[in-house]
């Protein structure tokens, strides 16, 4: 099947479904330089001065998020998203528990630091940022995950006729939705 890109030349169909992409996205280009015009959302650079102090507090989160993401290799399963659960609470309780003791053991009671002391609130707050925070995050994504898996994913809503409200919009692919 050779389509014609003009009356006078042709051209091979890959060709021609290039042209196509490329007007739709001039289309689109001139549609979002219309709306940023209208003083609508118009998208930021990336790579600025707030994204890199934000990768940089990220940092001390690596050495705790690394191991389970390496490491993991299971299904996403209901059962499995408890397995973790139950693994990121225990090591809330029985790592980050005994280390705030140590902690307060290492600095008031055997060097006589005023509890709020600067080096003994500076040691505290290093644990929640490089453990404690990192772990409330798996515990709270870990409940979101149990929450999406335990769905039944059996049926479709949309082909069902189950929708929650008159109007629906249906994001992406329409025909692939209901396929």
């Amino acid at each position: 099947d050779i389509r014609l890109a003009s009356p006078k030349v042709w051209a091979p169909p890959v060709l021609v479904e290039h042209e196509r992409e490329r007007a739709a996205r001039g289309a689109a280009m001139a549609t979002s330089d219309a709306v940023a015009a209208a003083g609508g959302w118009r998208p930021v650079p990336g790579g600025g001065a707030r994204a890199a102090f934000g990768r940089l507090l990220s940092i001390p989160f690596y050495p705790v998020v690394l191991p389970p993401l390496v490491f993991s290799r299971c299904d996403a399963t209901v059962e499995n998203t408890r397995w973790w659960r139950k693994v990121f609470g225990a090591l809330v309780a029985g790592v980050s528990v005994p280390m705030h003791l140590a902690v307060y053991h290492g600095c008031v009671v055997r060097q006589g630091m005023p509890v709020t002391s600067w080096p003994h609130l500076l040691l505290h707050a290093a644990w929640f940022f490089c453990w404690d925070h990192p772990m409330a995050w798996f515990l709270v994504v870990s409940t979101e995950l149990l929450d999406i898996l335990s769905v039944d994913h059996r049926e479709s809503r949309l082909e069902a006729g189950r929708l929650h409200g008159p109007s629906v919009l249906v994001v992406g692919n329409g025909p692939s939705a209901v396929t």
